[in-house]
């Protein structure tokens, strides 16, 4: 399975940590003639959508998504769908996206979690786990930014260590999931943990490491330079997350979700940030 919120980390942070500078600005408004997602007015019918209902927002219809729904067989947003800034889930067999799906934006960051699950329980079509942008679709996914998405080790931490001393105070928080990679030549020693205290350039995790991980430049006091051989810490929390549901199929090869943008008659624009990609793709298929 694919998690590319590590890969993504890693490839567009570069060679050396940098600060991000930080968003602040508040909530988007709610504009006059937005309706909202938990308002019985605003569908067909008078009720609000139910659990494996097939939605559509018709083009030309704003919604304001205000409240977490149901699970959804599946959702057509040919019009407008906008996250409200509070904790949400959007859980769905397919989301396909001809209008604009927006979580979050440049001038107003999403600052809340978002959750948008791909599903494989019903049956609203032949795409599941999908989420989709086509033909002039608009896909945005702004989480919020945080001052440094990975940064080294100062000190060694050793097997048992629950405790980890970085380079320089990180501004990350109790409650995120952080990455330790792995100092050896088996990758797998690489370790997620989550923060419990974070006290400057101090973090206290919530499981004890297993592995050792190197935190010093060798050689530095015979030059005065060295090598940096300290271990990377990474960010792994963002405040929007993707995910698919991992599924067997009957010889066992796990089916994630799946994101595509894709033009037949006009092409689609997909602007992401801050965002986590997690349980994508099939096992052993390469370019899903």
């Amino acid at each position: 399975m694919l998690d590319l919120c590590l890969p993504f980390l890693l490839a567009l942070t570069g060679a050396q940590a940098s600060p991000v500078a930080v968003a602040t600005s508040p909530c988007p408004r709610l504009l006059a003639g937005t309706a909202r997602w938990s308002d019985p007015t605003t569908w067909p019918g008078g009720a609000v959508p139910s659990v494996g209902e097939c939605v559509v927002i018709p083009a030309g219809k704003t919604v304001w998504l205000d409240v977490t729904p149901p699970p959804l067989g599946g959702l057509s947003i040919d019009g407008e769908l906008i996250f409200a800034c509070t904790d949400l889930e959007l859980r769905a067999d397919r989301i396909a996206v001809a209008g604009k799906l927006e979580v979050g934006s440049e001038q107003h960051p999403f600052h809340r979690r978002a959750t948008l699950t791909l599903t494989d329980d019903f049956a609203c079509g032949a795409e599941h786990q999908a989420l989709t942008v086509d033909d002039g679709g608009v896909l945005r996914l702004i989480g919020e930014a945080r001052p440094w998405s990975w940064m080294q080790l100062e000190q060694h931490a050793a097997p048992g260590s629950s405790q980890l001393v970085l380079e320089r105070p990180s501004g990350w928080r109790a409650g995120d999931r952080v990455v330790v990679a792995s100092s050896d030549f088996d990758a797998h020693q690489a370790e997620a943990r989550t923060v419990t205290v974070a006290s400057g350039a101090v973090l206290l995790l919530d499981q004890p490491l297993v592995h050792q991980h190197f935190g010093e430049h060798v050689g530095r006091n015979v030059d005065g330079i060295g090598v940096d051989e300290r271990t990377e810490v990474g960010l792994l929390t963002r405040s929007i997350v993707v995910r698919g549901t991992p599924v067997a199929d009957a010889q066992g090869r796990v089916h994630g979700g799946w994101v595509a943008a894709r033009r037949t008659t006009a092409t689609p624009r997909v602007e992401i940030a801050w965002t986590a990609f997690e349980d994508l793709g099939v096992e052993g298929l390469e370019d899903r």
